[in-house]
């Protein structure tokens, strides 16, 4: 009886430890399983967008706190992870706002481009209206044309070309 005691004490022993080493591996599942799961949701921070940054923020959020009692020793690890990626995703919207803005800023400076280069091309054309106008006069009037006509038509003519000349050096 007394071996029969000790091999049933032994046995006993033996399921003991492999029940505590079968609990330990349930925990670490346990811990791995919540960790993923936290993880899966950071992850979709990285496409984060000033537009969804706070519904990711809600959902990580809500996940660690659903997963938070399963973490076990990976907790505070964790925890540390996700306070990473949510930093990583504000800096990366912050970027995109900036990024954004940005560009704004240079469509409304080439729309201004625009409006003003628009003013100088109709302010050329009207000097090569004048211009031509002149020309056309003093043509038609070749042999009546005084000399201070004949000055002030070239001078009119060569500054709708200049303006012109200048228009289409801006736009380029």
């Amino acid at each position: 009886q007394s071996q029969m005691a000790e091999w049933l004490g032994s046995q006993a022993d033996a399921l003991q430890e492999e029940a505590k080493l079968a609990l330990q591996a349930a925990e670490r599942s346990v811990e791995q399983q919540a960790v993923q799961a936290v993880r899966r949701v950071s992850q979709h921070l990285a496409g984060a967008t000033p537009e969804n940054l706070s519904v990711l923020r809600e959902q990580l959020e809500k996940t660690m706190a659903e997963q938070a009692s399963h973490l076990g020793g990976e907790l505070v690890r964790t925890q540390e992870e996700v306070a990473r990626v949510l930093d990583a995703a504000q800096r990366q919207v912050m970027d995109l706002l900036e990024r954004r803005a940005t560009t704004l800023r240079e469509v409304e400076r080439l729309k201004n481009a625009s409006r003003n280069l628009a003013v100088e091309v109709s302010a050329a054309e009207a000097e090569a209206q004048r211009a031509t106008e002149a020309f056309a006069k003093a043509s038609s009037e070749e042999e009546s044309l005084s000399p201070e006509d004949a000055l002030q038509a070239t001078k009119l003519c060569e500054e709708a070309l200049s303006a012109v000349r200048r228009v289409l050096q801006e736009t380029h």
